[in-house]
C-alpha cells in the first residue's frame, strides 16, 4: 500500500448544513485550545508532514506558531489540547525585521516558518521551545505567500525548499541551506502570467506541479536539491475545447486536473491520459454544477478521489467523491457540509492524514478559519463503493472497471473472496502456544489455539501443523482460532514446528515455523511420602528424562492422566541435589537441593482408638534425623511431645476428637511430613434418654461423643415416613452426653448419632405422648367424632377403658407434632372413662393416660312448665344423653320418681311436692344424674299462692306469689281502699298555674 499525505487549503466561513449522505458520516468539529489556559485558538493556516502539523493561530489577539502530532487528530475526543506553541512577536524574535508569516512547515519536532525576511525554526523538545531565526541574503517579494515544499532540520543537513514569485514576475524554486551560514540557491525560474497555483509537493517522488493562468501545466521532478542542473521539466498545454485547468494533485507518475469546457461542463483529466466528463444528476433538482475545482485527494488505498469544488449555485464549498478510471465516472456524493470561501488561494487547506499502511484510515480533516463561526478542525470519514469496503485497505483495494460491476475488490496477497473477507493469517513466531504433548497425541487428540493475524471467520481455509491437519476450526477473533488436532505419527515435543495454510478456493498458501509451539515442561509442586511425586505442566514421555536425587538414580512412572511423575524411594534415601534432566534438549528441567522429610505410614494400635486420652505409636520412615528439641507431633493443630522407641514415635493423645483429626510431624513450627487421619472408635448410644423441661429438648448418653459440637450430627428416620429423615440441633456435647432439640414437626423413629462421619448404633427414639384435653365430651350413644389435643400424638396408638379396651380408629393432623391433634371415632357408654396413648418404637414404649367422662345429660324441655304444692304431677323431661344407669332426678331438691322412658331422648317422672313454695325462687332447678354425671336446667316454675287470695280484689301472679290490685284497692293482699281526700296538689295543672300567678304577683310588688 502507498502512503497518502496532506493537502493544504484554508477555509474561511461556515455557511449551512445540508441533508446527510450515506458516503460521509461521523461528522465532527473540534476546537483548538491552549492546554494551560483553555483559551480557544482561532485557526488561520498551516501545513502538515507525514506525522506532524504546524499552523498559525490566534489566541487573545496574538498570533502564534502551534505544533501538533497528527495522531492527536484521530485519537482526541472533544477539544484538541495544544501544548507546544510560540508567540510571534518582537520579544521572541528581536532580530526578525518582518514577522508576517508567509508559509509554515512541520519538522519532526517543531516548525519551520518563513517571512519575507527570515527563516525561523522552533523545536519543542523540552519545557521551553528552542527558537532560531536567520535572515535571507537577499529579499524576494512574492505575489502570493510562499509554499514550503520540504525541509530538514538536524545535525546532518538543514535546508528548506519552497516556491515563490520574485519581483521580475518569475516563478522560482528556491533551496535555502542553513546548516551553517544561510545560503540561498535558485533551482529554476521561468516567466509566467499570474496567478500561479502550486500543487502539494510529493515527497515520495519529489514532484511538483505548477499551473499558470493560461492553463499550462509544468511537472518538475526535483531529483537533486544541491545542484544547479536544469530540472527535468515536462510542460503540457491546455487541451483544446477547454478554458480552465485546475491542477490539484501531483502524485508519483500521475498528475490530475479539473478541466472546464467552453460550455461550462467539467471533466477529470489524468495528465497524458484520459479526460472523462464529470456527470452528476441531483434527484432533487437540476444537474449539479460547480465553477472551480479547488483541491483534491487521491486515495490510493480506495482508488478514489475526493475533490473540493466551489458550488455553482450558492458559492459554497462541496466535496465530491468519484473514480478517475471509469469511462463514465459517477460522483458518489456531495459532502453535506457546505462552506463559503472568500478569495481562495493556496492557504486554503484540506488535510488528509494517512499515517502508513498499518494505521491507514479513510478520514478527511479540514481546517476552518473564521472569527464569527466555529473555528478549528472539521473531520469526516468516508467509505468506498465496494462491498464492505473490501474489509479495509489491508485486505484489498476498491478498484473500478469499465463494465458493470464498476466497483470490485482487488484482494491483497493472502486475502480472498468478493469482499476480501477471507484471510490466511501468518502464525505468530513469538507467542508461546504451550501445547501439551500428551493432549495432542492421546486418542481423540485435543483442541489447541493458533495465534496470528488476521484470521477470518470463514470456512475456506485449512491449517496443518507438522503435516497434521488441524480440523474443526473455530474463529475466536482476528488474532486467534482454535482447532482440533490428533497426532498419529511419532513426534518429538521440542523445538519448532512447521505450519502450512491454504485457501480451498484459489489455492493461495503460506507457511512458516512456530518456535514456541510446545509447552516447556514445568515442575509446579514436589511432595514426598515413600514416593517422590512431581506435579507437572506439559509433561513429556519418560524416555526423554533422567531423575536423580543425592546421586541415586530414580526409576519413575508417569501417572494421573500424564500430569504427574512418581518415583518410589528407598528407605536409605538421604537429602541432596535433585536433578531432572531432559536428554533431548540437554537441559535440566529441575536442579536444586531437596531434603528428605519424615514419612508417616501408620500408627499402633491399628484398631480404632477411643476418644478418651490414649497412647499411640507413629510408624514410618526417615525418622532418624529428628531432634526432639525441635520436633513435635501435631494433632488437629495441637503440638504434642513424643518419645522414641524402636517401633516409632510414642505420643499421648488428648481427650476428644479434633476438627482436623490428622497427625503430622513439625519441625520448629513447620510441617515437614505427610499427614494421616486418626481413626476413632464409633460413638455408642445408651437406650435411656430423658426429656428436658424445655419443649422438644432431650438428653442422650453414651460414649465416644468427644467435645466438638461441629463434628456431631443427630438424625432421625421416622417410623411412618422413613424417607423424611430430619436432623436434630445439637446444643451441647460432652464425652458421654449430648443435649439436643428436635423440630416441632418431629416424629418418632430410629435416632443415629454421627461423630466425625462415624455413625453410632440405632436408638429407638419414642417421643413421650401427652393428652391435655378432648373435645367434645362423647355422647353416651357414641354418635360424635372426638378431637384429642396434646403433644407427640402423631402415629401413636390410642385406646380407652370402655369395653375391652380396643384401639380407637384415629387420624392425625399434619404439621406440628409438639402441639398436635388426633381425630378419633366416638365411644358409647356412661359415667367416667380413661384414654390411653402409647408411642412404641421397637422395645421402647412411651405412654400417657388421660381421665375423662361422657357428656352430662342435657335437659331441653319439661312439661308441664309449672306445678303446685301437694298436687301429684307427672313430668315429661326431654333432652339427650339420658340412660337408665344410675338415673336419679330431682326438682327443686325433691326426688321425682321415674315412671317411664324413651331413652335417650326423654323419660317420665312423678312428684307430689311438699316444700314450701314461698321459700323458692322461680324458675326452680331440675337435675338429672346418669351414672354419676349430672346435668341440670331451670325451666319450670313452682306455683306460689298470693296472700288471702288477693281478698278477691286483684289477680295473683303464681310465679312471683304477688297480687296485682284493682284500681281502688291497695296493700299486699288488696284488702284496703285507697284514700282520695288528700290528693297530691302537684299533680293538678290548675293549682300549678295559680301558684305560679300568686308568686309572680308577690315578686312584682316587692320590686315596685
Amino acid at each position: 500500500m502507498k502512503v497518502s499525505y496532506l493537502l493544504i487549503v484554508i477555509i474561511a466561513l461556515i455557511s449551512s448544513v445540508n441533508a446527510s449522505n450515506d458516503m460521509f458520516y461521523n461528522f465532527t468539529l473540534q476546537k483548538f485550545v491552549e492546554a494551560s489556559t483553555q483559551t480557544e485558538v482561532l485557526f488561520q493556516f498551516g501545513q502538515d508532514s507525514l506525522f506532524s502539523l504546524c499552523f498559525i493561530g490566534t489566541a487573545n489577539g496574538e498570533n502564534k506558531i502551534y505544533f501538533l502530532k497528527l495522531d492527536k487528530l484521530t485519537t482526541t475526543v472533544g477539544d484538541i489540547q495544544l501544548y507546544n506553541y510560540t508567540a510571534i512577536n518582537n520579544q521572541n524574535f528581536p532580530t526578525v525585521s518582518n514577522i508576517t508569516v508567509q508559509a509554515i512547515y512541520p519538522t519532526s519536532s517543531g516548525c519551520l516558518v518563513t517571512t519575507a525576511s527570515n527563516i525561523i525554526t522552533t523545536i519543542y523538545d523540552g519545557a521551553n521551545p528552542i527558537v532560531n531565526a536567520q535572515a535571507y541574503p537577499q529579499s524576494y517579494i512574492t505575489e502570493i505567500p510562499n509554499q514550503v515544499l520540504a525541509c530538514s532540520v538536524g545535525s546532518f543537513a538543514s535546508y528548506i525548499a519552497f516556491t515563490a514569485i520574485d519581483g521580475n514576475n518569475d516563478v522560482v524554486l528556491l533551496l535555502v541551506d542553513f546548516s551553517g551560514s544561510l545560503a540561498l540557491k535558485r533551482y529554476l525560474s521561468f516567466l509566467s502570467p499570474s496567478p500561479v497555483v502550486f500543487s502539494t509537493f510529493d515527497l515520495t517522488s519529489f514532484k511538483l506541479v505548477i499551473t499558470t493562468a493560461d492553463g499550462t501545466v509544468r511537472t518538475i521532478s526535483t531529483d537533486s536539491f544541491y545542484t544547479q542542473n536544469n530540472p527535468n521539466l515536462v510542460q503540457s498545454e491546455l487541451p483544446s475545447g477547454y478554458t480552465t485547468r485546475n491542477t490539484f494533485l501531483g502524485k508519483s507518475d500521475r498528475v490530475f486536473s479539473c478541466l472546464q469546457s467552453t460550455n461550462g461542463g467539467w471533466a477529470l483529466e489524468t495528465l497524458g491520459g484520459n479526460i472523462n466528463p464529470i456527470t452528476f444528476n441531483n434527484t432533487n433538482g437540476p444537474p449539479y454544477k460547480f465553477n472551480r475545482c479547488l483541491s483534491g485527494y487521491f486515495d490510493y488505498n480506495q482508488n478514489q478521489f475526493i475533490i473540493m469544488v466551489n458550488n455553482n449555485d450558492n458559492g459554497n464549498l462541496d466535496f465530491l467523491y468519484l473514480s478517475p478510471l471509469n469511462s463514465e465516472p459517477t460522483i458518489a456524493g456531495s459532502f453535506p457540509y457546505t462552506i463559503s470561501i472568500a478569495n481562495p488561494n493556496t492557504k486554503t487547506s484540506i488535510y488528509y492524514p494517512a499515517f502508513g499502511p498499518s494505521s491507514y484510515s479513510p478520514l478527511v480533516f479540514v481546517g476552518i478559519s473564521s472569527s464569527s463561526q466555529p473555528n478549528g478542525i472539521v473531520s469526516f470519514s468516508y467509505s468506498s463503493l465496494c462491498p464492505e469496503d473490501c474489509n479495509g485497505f489491508l485486505s484489498g483495494t476498491c478498484v473500478t472497471q469499465s463494465a458493470s460491476p464498476y466497483y470490485v475488490c482487488d484482494c491483497n496477497d493472502y486475502f480472498s473472496g468478493e469482499t476480501c473477507a477471507s484471510s490466511l493469517a501468518y502464525l505468530s513466531e513469538t507467542i508461546y502456544y504451550n501445547v501439551s504433548f500428551y493432549d495432542v497425541t492421546q486418542t481423540g487428540g485435543s483442541r489447541i489455539t493458533l495465534y496470528g493475524n488476521p484470521f477470518s471467520n470463514t470456512s475456506d481455509y485449512l491449517y496443518q501443523i507438522n503435516d497434521e491437519i488441524c480440523e474443526n476450526i473455530v474463529f475466536v477473533d482476528k488474532e486467534s482460532i482454535t482447532c482440533h488436532i490428533e497426532y498419529t505419527q511419532s513426534i518429538d515435543p521440542f523445538g519448532s514446528v512447521g505450519w502450512y495454510t491454504e485457501f480451498s478456493t484459489d489455492g493461495q498458501s503460506r507457511s512458516g515455523d512456530i518456535t514456541n509451539f510446545w509447552g516447556i515442561t514445568q515442575i509446579t509442586h514436589i511432595y514426598q511420602t515413600n514416593y517422590l511425586v512431581f506435579d507437572t505442566k506439559y509433561a513429556v514421555p519418560l524416555k526423554y528424562l533422567e531423575f536423580s536425587w543425592a546421586g541415586n538414580s530414580l526409576t519413575c512412572d508417569i501417572i494421573s492422566n500424564n500430569t504427574q511423575y512418581s518415583c518410589p524411594l528407598l528407605p536409605t534415601q538421604v537429602s541432596g541435589t535433585l536433578i531432572i534432566h531432559n536428554n533431548f534438549t540437554a537441559k535440566d528441567i529441575f536442579n536444586g537441593e531437596l531434603s528428605v522429610t519424615p514419612y508417616i505410614s501408620g500408627y499402633l494400635p491399628t484398631t480404632p482408638i477411643p476418644t478418651l486420652s490414649s497412647t499411640i505409636t507413629i510408624q514410618g520412615q526417615y525418622f532418624s534425623d529428628l531432634v526432639p528439641q525441635h520436633t513435635s507431633i501435631n494433632v488437629g493443630g495441637e503440638s504434642l511431645t513424643y518419645s522414641t522407641v524402636a517401633e516409632g514415635l510414642v505420643v499421648v493423645l488428648p481427650d476428644g476428637i479434633k476438627l482436623d483429626n490428622s497427625v503430622s510431624i513439625y519441625i520448629n513450627g513447620t510441617k515437614i511430613s505427610n499427614s494421616i487421619p486418626l481413626v476413632y472408635q464409633t460413638p455408642q448410644v445408651d437406650s435411656n434418654y430423658t426429656q428436658g423441661a424445655v419443649p422438644n429438648v432431650f438428653t442422650i448418653s453414651g460414649v465416644n461423643f468427644g467435645y466438638e459440637e461441629s463434628l456431631v450430627e443427630i438424625s432421625v428416620t421416622p417410623s411412618h415416613h422413613p424417607l423424611d429423615i430430619y436432623s436434630a440441633t445439637v446444643q451441647t456435647v460432652e464425652q458421654s452426653k449430648i443435649v439436643f432439640s428436635i423440630p416441632d414437626t418431629a416424629q418418632y423413629g430410629e435416632l443415629t448419632v454421627t461423630v466425625d462421619d462415624a455413625d453410632s448404633n440405632k436408638l429407638e427414639f419414642a417421643l413421650p405422648p401427652f393428652i391435655s384435653e378432648i373435645s367434645p365430651l362423647p355422647n353416651i350413644d357414641g354418635s360424635d367424632i372426638i378431637t384429642i389435643k396434646g403433644r407427640y400424638l402423631f402415629g401413636t396408638t390410642i385406646s380407652t377403658s370402655i369395653g375391652n379396651g380396643d384401639d380407637l380408629d384415629c387420624s392425625f393432623s399434619n404439621g406440628s407434632n409438639y402441639q398436635s391433634f388426633a381425630y378419633c371415632q366416638s365411644i358409647a357408654g356412661t359415667g367416667t372413662f380413661s384414654i390411653n396413648v402409647a408411642c412404641e418404637v421397637g422395645n421402647v414404649i412411651k405412654s400417657h393416660q388421660f381421665e375423662s367422662n361422657f357428656h352430662a345429660p342435657t335437659i331441653d324441655q319439661v312439661t308441664p312448665t309449672s306445678y303446685k304444692k301437694g298436687i301429684n304431677t307427672t313430668f315429661t323431661i326431654t333432652g339427650s344423653n339420658f340412660a337408665n344407669v344410675g338415673l336419679y332426678v330431682t326438682i327443686n331438691g325433691e326426688n321425682c320418681t321415674v315412671t317411664g322412658n324413651e331413652f335417650p331422648e326423654s323419660f317420665l317422672c312423678n312428684l307430689i311436692p311438699q316444700s314450701d313454695p314461698t321459700t323458692v325462687t322461680n324458675p326452680v332447678k331440675i337435675s338429672v344424674t346418669v351414672d354419676g354425671i349430672q346435668g341440670h336446667n331451670s325451666i319450670i316454675n313452682y306455683e306460689k299462692p298470693c296472700p288471702d287470695n288477693c281478698s278477691n280484689h286483684g289477680s295473683c301472679d303464681l310465679i312471683a306469689g304477688k297480687c296485682t290490685c284493682e284500681a281502688e284497692y291497695t296493700s299486699d293482699n288488696c284488702s284496703q281502699l285507697k284514700d282520695t281526700s288528700s290528693e297530691d296538689l302537684s299533680n293538678s295543672p290548675f293549682l300549678t298555674y295559680s301558684t305560679f300567678i300568686t308568686l309572680l304577683s308577690f315578686v312584682i310588688n316587692i320590686i315596685f
